[in-house]
C-alpha cells in the first residue's frame, strides 16, 4: 500500500453555489453608485413636459368684465424645470426619462443667477400677455396706440455707423428734430434717409442730467431678407432699439385680462391671443375641438419659436388633446414627438391660426375676415 505523499492532489468537493448572493452584490453595488452619483450635482437642468392650463372658460386665464369668458377648449402647456441635476440623473435618464432633456444652466439662463432668470421670465410673461391683447384687439379692429419715452438702444453692431457714436443704454429721443416716442418712430425717420445722409440724433445717456446732442452718417447694411425683406440693402445705423418704458392705450369699454400665477416665459401669447378674441366674440373658437397653442406673439400678430416644444408636444400627446398650434420652425420637432394621435399645425401668424380654427369648424363670426388697416400711430 502506498501513502499518499503530503504534496499529492486530490480534488476538494465543490461548495454549493448561492446565486442570490451574488444578486445582493449587484443591488448593493447599484445603491452605493446610486447614493454616490445622486450626491454629485452637474450644472445642467431638466426640461420635462408640464400641464396644461385652459386659456378660455370658467377656469381659463382670460377674464372679461371681471369674469371667466369663453368655451374653455382652448389651453397652452408648459414645461417644468429641474433646477438640481445629479450625475446619477445625466447618465441615466436617456434610457429611464427620454421625455427630458439636458441643458447646460448658461443655454438656459443666459448666465443670469436664479433670481434673475426667475425675475425675466415673470417679466416676459408680463410682456406676452400685453402683446397678445394688443394683437387680438387690433385683429377686432380697435385702435391700441404703443406709449414710451423714446427708443432704447439695445444692440451696436461694431463696425457701422453707430458704433462709438451711441451706446448700449442711450435712450434715443429725438432724430432730425423730430420727437422719438417709440422704437418704430425712429425706424419711420431712418428709412427715408439715403445712404450718407447725415442723422441729427438726441440721446439721453444713463446717469446724465442733461441729453447730448450727437450725428452720424447712415450707410447701406445689408440686412438681409428676415429684417427688411423689401430693401435687403438700405440706409441703417446699427442698432437695435426697443421702445423704452413701452406700455399700450387700451380702448375704453373693453376690460379684458389675462391673469396667471407662478408661470413665466413668452411662450404662452399665441395662446392668449386666441383666447381673447374667442372671449370677446363667439366663444367657440375650436368650434367645440381641444386645441392647445404655443407660441410667442408680438402687437402685430407674428408668432415666434419657443423652448421646449418636443417636451410640450408629449404633454399634448399625454393630456389627449387634438391639435397642437405650434410656430412653424418648430414643426417638426413637435410632430415627432406628438404621436399619431395629435394634429400638429405649423403657423408663422395670428392670421394663419384663425385660418386654420375655421377650416375645422371655429365660429369666427365677430371677427373681420380680414385683417383691417393699420392704424398710424
Amino acid at each position: 500500500m502506498v501513502v499518499p505523499s503530503p504534496l499529492a492532489w486530490q480534488p476538494i468537493p465543490a461548495r454549493p453555489r448561492r446565486p442570490w448572493r451574488w444578486a445582493l452584490g449587484v443591488v448593493a453595488l447599484l445603491v452605493a453608485a446610486f447614493l454616490i452619483l445622486n450626491t454629485i450635482t452637474v450644472p445642467y437642468y431638466g426640461i420635462l413636459p408640464g400641464p396644461t392650463y385652459p386659456v378660455d372658460g370658467p377656469q381659463g386665464a382670460v377674464v372679461v368684465n371681471s369674469a371667466h369668458a369663453g368655451s374653455g377648449n382652448l389651453s397652452f402647456v408648459v414645461v417644468e424645470e429641474q433646477a438640481r441635476v445629479s450625475e446619477w440623473d445625466r447618465l441615466t435618464y436617456g434610457f429611464t426619462r427620454p421625455e427630458v432633456d439636458l441643458l447646460p444652466i448658461a443655454e438656459v439662463t443666459g448666465g443670469a443667477s436664479a433670481s434673475q432668470y426667475n425675475q425675466e421670465n415673470a417679466q416676459l410673461m408680463v410682456d406676452s400677455q400685453a402683446a397678445a391683447k394688443v394683437a387680438a384687439l387690433r385683429r377686432l379692429g380697435y385702435h391700441v396706440p404703443e406709449l414710451g419715452d423714446g427708443a432704447a438702444v439695445e444692440q451696436v453692431d461694431p463696425h457701422t455707423p453707430a458704433d462709438g457714436v451711441v451706446h448700449q443704454g442711450d435712450v434715443i429721443t429725438a432724430a432730425d428734430g423730430k420727437t422719438i416716442k417709440v422704437a418704430s418712430d425712429l425706424t419711420s425717420v431712418v428709412t427715408t434717409l439715403q445712404p450718407g445722409t447725415v442723422v441729427h440724433l438726441t440721446v439721453q445717456r444713463p446717469g446724465t442730467p442733461r441729453p447730448s446732442s450727437v450725428h452720424l452718417n447712415v450707410s447701406t447694411i445689408a440686412c438681409g431678407a428676415t429684417i427688411c425683406p423689401d430693401q435687403p440693402n438700405r440706409a441703417l445705423m446699427g442698432v437695435a432699439v426697443a421702445t423704452d418704458h413701452q406700455s399700450y392705450a387700451f380702448p375704453n369699454g373693453v376690460n379684458v385680462n389675462v391673469v396667471t400665477s407662478g408661470i413665466g416665459g413668452p411662450s404662452a401669447g399665441l395662446s392668449f391671443a386666441l383666447g381673447v378674441l374667442d372671449a370677446l366674440t363667439t366663444r367657440n373658437l375650436t368650434g367645440g375641438h381641444r386645441v392647445v397653442a404655443t407660441g410667442t406673439i408680438d402687437p402685430d400678430g407674428n408668432v415666434g419659436d419657443v423652448g421646449g416644444v418636443r417636451q410640450k408636444a408629449i404633454a399634448v400627446r399625454d393630456h389627449h388633446d387634438q391639435y397642437f398650434i405650434v410656430p412653424r420652425v418648430e414643426y417638426q420637432a413637435a410632430r415627432a414627438a406628438a404621436g399619431s394621435t395629435v394634429h400638429v399645425v405649423p403657423v408663422d401668424t395670428l392670421e394663419q391660426a384663425l385660418t386654420f380654427l375655421r377650416s375645422i369648424g371655429g365660429d369666427l363670426k365677430g371677427i373681420p375676415a380680414t385683417p383691417p388697416p393699420a392704424v398710424p400711430e
